[in-house]
Parts: C-alpha cells; structure tokens; sequence
C-alpha cells in the first residue's frame, strides 16, 4: 500500500540519486537538521552540522557536501512511512576530495511531509567515520570506564 508521503520523499531522492535538487517536493519552511540541533564543534569538522531552515539553506547543504565528497554509492534500503512521517534507512560510500579517505557509513532519514512537500528533513550517519573522511593527523586522550588510552594517528 502507497503512502503519500513516502511518495514524496522517494521522488525527492530519485532525483538527488540523479543529481538533480528540485524545489518541487521542498516546503518555503523546511527545517533541516545534520545530525543533531547545534553542535559548533562538530561544525568545524562539519559545517553543515546542525540546523538550518529554508530551502536556501537546504541547497547549501548539498552543496557543500557535493564539494567535500566524492559520491561513491548512496544506497537506500527501505522507505516506510505513517501518515506525514516517513523514514529512510540506508548506507553510503564516500570519498572525501582533499584528504581521499573513504567512509562507509549507515544512514537514517527522518522526515515530515506537509501538503505534499517536505517540512522536516532529519539526517543522521556514523559522524565519527564521517567526520575522519577529513582527519590528517593527530590524537585524543580517551578516559572512560574502560580506562585511559590514546586513540589516532
């Protein structure tokens, strides 16, 4: 059984898949939140991170992600959805331009649907291997109930 929202939503991303961003399924009042509502030191590692609102600021967001990674694979799983909700699960592959490393990560997709547009866009992936994609050098010192260690290169 069809459910309009995830009608949305599926065409919405066949046509990222195919690297086309329409306006056409995004409402003038989107709120897009990257992994979490505000984190400013995930942001410098990821400048995207966070919450943003418009389409405008939804554009950005896939610009500059286009400019950091290379798109290995976007796959999706599955699409399910209730009323106005829908959730996407998945997993991708990219590459990121500068430092060439690779990540391969999971994703989850949380959205609303609102009078046949998307409302609210909520993205979640492993940000630690993300996050790495970028990392050149350097270490934490880690202290947890495990113990203290140092962790990187």
């Amino acid at each position: 059984m069809s459910n309009p929202a995830s009608d949305v939503v599926k065409k919405f991303l066949d046509a990222l898949a195919q690297g086309s961003f329409t306006d056409e399924y995004i409402d003038r009042h989107i709120e897009y939140i990257s992994l979490n509502r505000s984190n400013p030191e995930l942001a410098e590692i990821l400048p995207w991170a966070g919450t943003h609102n418009g389409p405008v600021e939804f554009k950005k967001f896939f610009g500059e992600m286009l400019q950091a990674w290379d798109f290995l694979e976007f796959q999706i799983d599955t699409i399910f959805g209730e009323a106005e909700k829908v959730a996407v699960i998945g997993h991708f592959t990219y590459q990121s331009k500068v430092v060439k490393k690779i990540t391969r990560s999971p994703f989850a997709i949380f959205i609303k649907v609102q009078d046949g547009k998307i409302r609210h866009f909520q993205f979640f992936e492993d940000t630690y291997d993300t996050a790495a994609s970028f990392r050149r050098t350097g270490q934490w010192s880690i202290e947890n109930a495990v113990g203290v260690r140092t962790v990187g290169v």
